[in-house]
């Protein structure tokens, strides 16, 4: 299976249901926030896709990279795979996605929209 996966991602076994449970107490975390910071950590702090603010607080205090969505869009716009990230994030705005207005210009500003 790792071989149709290719070199930048793996499977990784989930933490302990014990270890989630304190994460998610400590911090308030969903379950599959708490299980990504502790996978993770299993990997030598890799980076973690991760937007609720909470979740992304408690692993950034753990030293880990925390990559959030509308950075993924502004890097596949500077690579030319997207067009327009604003229409991109009033489609996850629309959806419910939270994403203050203040970051939301910052983030179209930085790339010329």
């Amino acid at each position: 299976m790792q071989a149709a996966l290719g070199d930048w991602i793996c499977v990784a076994e989930a933490p302990g249901s014990a270890q989630v449970a304190a994460l998610r107490h400590a911090f308030h975390l969903d379950p599959g926030e708490s299980e990504a910071i502790l996978v993770a950590e299993a990997l030598e702090n890799a980076p973690v896709l991760m937007d609720e603010r909470r979740g992304v607080q408690c692993a950034r205090s753990r030293g880990i990279v925390v990559i959030r969505t509308p950075l993924i869009y502004a890097h596949a716009k500077l690579l030319g795979l997207v067009g327009s990230v604003r229409e991109r994030l009033d489609e996850l705005r629309s959806h419910g996605f939270r994403l203050s207005d203040r970051h939301y210009e910052q983030i179209l500003g930085d790339l010329g929209e």
